[in-house]
């Protein structure tokens, strides 16, 4: 009998299955069954994209709601694994994973992080003529302090030049 040998995936269809279970209830859905928490979604660039923290969020608030209305006098506990998908922050977190390990550079003065370029109509992301996702860079957002006060991470942006004759000319 011979080794099995690794292939490429086909061009077959991939399809993602998201669902809710419980001991107690079993799968999660309105009692008549016509309706459930379950997600069937088409994965891939001409299907319906990538399956995201957005997609989640929608899935678990219609979750809740199917819980709100039909086991509402129990206490529920949503487990996630830790996919991607579920570690979700903002996008312009703070992030140990998104600073560099050494001074910027100067032609990319701006620390800046990279994230996916969402298309605002559709809600996908924006994918290049060749299927690659697009990004876009943006500013980390600010923090604050014990007392509440906001601090920014950068620098405010000031004319070149201030305090000469020029920078008065542009102001």
């Amino acid at each position: 009998m011979k080794d099995p040998v690794p292939h490429k995936k086909g061009e077959g269809a991939f399809l993602i299955v998201s669902d809710f279970i419980s001991g107690d209830y079993g799968w999660l859905r309105f009692p008549d069954g016509k309706k459930s928490a379950q997600v069937l979604f088409r994965a891939g660039k001409d299907k319906d994209g990538y399956f995201t923290h957005e997609n989640i969020i929608k899935q678990v608030t219609h979750a809740m709601k199917i819980l709100q209305k039909h086991n509402s006098c129990d206490q529920h506990i949503f487990v996630f694994d830790n996919a991607t998908t579920h570690r979700k922050h903002a996008n312009n977190a703070l992030f140990a994973t998104h600073m560099s390990m050494s001074p910027t550079k100067k032609r990319n003065r701006i620390w800046s992080i990279n994230v996916s370029d969402i298309n605002e109509v559709t809600g996908r992301v924006k994918l290049s003529p060749r299927g690659k996702q697009l990004k876009k860079h943006v500013h980390i957002a600010d923090r604050r302090f014990a007392d509440g006060t906001p601090q920014s991470l950068y620098f405010p942006r000031v004319i070149r030049g201030l305090g000469s004759s020029k920078a008065w000319l542009r102001s």
